[in-house]
């Protein structure tokens, strides 16, 4: 599964900066070039936070199915991508955190969601096949993999969503008018 933002920057803000940065050459393009690389690098932490204010997994995990294509100097646009298979139940908060096969048989609840934990009958975790929740298939000697929702689904959320274009707004108009100013105190882009 696939989550897609781009981020562009908007129309008035850039006449405005373009006009102001129209005697330092090069230096409207270096000025949007990196505020939206600045907002594009908040748009990933505001994803986390937003994910991890619904789900209980971890910060890092969320961030490692993020990638970041950035503007450059000819291409003044921005990618945020999230990609990633749903993801094993080990990512959750779950009880016990440790081995439940064999003699040290326990019930195990996970909490996919915050506030909502629930008990797995037939789950086990087994440190043997690194840590992973497992259920039984019922009738049958075979194990699955207890996996839940993917990392894009968490930040496609509307809740999310709207938060992470939100920060990402106000990040790109905010450093872009510190950009200007920075540049125009230099006299040089």
């Amino acid at each position: 599964m696939t989550s897609f933002f781009r981020i562009e920057t908007p129309g008035d803000m850039l006449d405005r900066a373009e006009t102001v940065l129209s005697h330092i050459p090069g230096g409207f393009q270096k000025a949007s070039m990196r505020a939206i690389n600045a907002a594009v690098t908040a748009g990933r932490t505001a994803a986390s936070v937003g994910a991890r204010a619904t789900y209980t997994a971890k910060a890092s995990k969320i961030k490692s199915t993020v990638s970041i294509r950035k503007a450059s100097g000819g291409t003044l646009e921005a990618e945020l991508k999230s990609k990633g298979p749903p993801l094993n139940l080990k990512h959750f908060q779950h009880r016990p955190a440790t081995d439940t096969t064999g003699g040290n048989r326990r019930s195990i609840r996970v909490s996919v969601k915050k506030g909502s934990a629930k008990a797995l009958a037939t789950g086990f975790i087994s440190n043997r096949l690194h840590g992973n929740v497992f259920t039984r298939v019922a009738g049958e000697r075979r194990i699955r993999s207890a996996v839940s929702v993917a990392v894009p689904q968490m930040i496609e959320n509307a809740e999310v969503r709207e938060k992470l274009m939100h920060r990402m707004d106000e990040t790109l108009n905010r450093r872009l008018e510190h950009e200007v100013g920075y540049i125009l105190s230099k006299g040089k882009a």
